[in-house]
């Protein structure tokens, strides 16, 4: 049996939000790392607002299902 993983102290990864229906609260992120993982809205940090084709943060996490995201953050890019 495994510990599960302290979310504070897991690495961020980063990627682009792919699709994200406000309406059915779901959506994917193609991930740096060549994965998509699926969130929902329970999985978006407090007071973020999330659209197609922003760039994020995450942690990565997984369920019976396939790939998550957890603790999901819109990232300013800075020009």
């Amino acid at each position: 049996m495994t510990a599960p993983i302290d979310k504070k102290l897991a690495p961020k990864l980063t990627g682009t939000c792919k699709f994200y229906d406000p309406g059915k609260q779901f959506g994917f992120i193609a991930g740096d790392d060549g994965h998509d993982r699926f969130f929902n809205a329970n999985h978006i940090l407090p007071e973020q607002v999330l659209c197609s084709g922003a760039r994020v943060e995450f942690i990565a996490g997984s369920n019976r299902r396939g790939l998550l995201a957890d603790r999901v953050a819109a990232v300013q890019v800075r020009q």
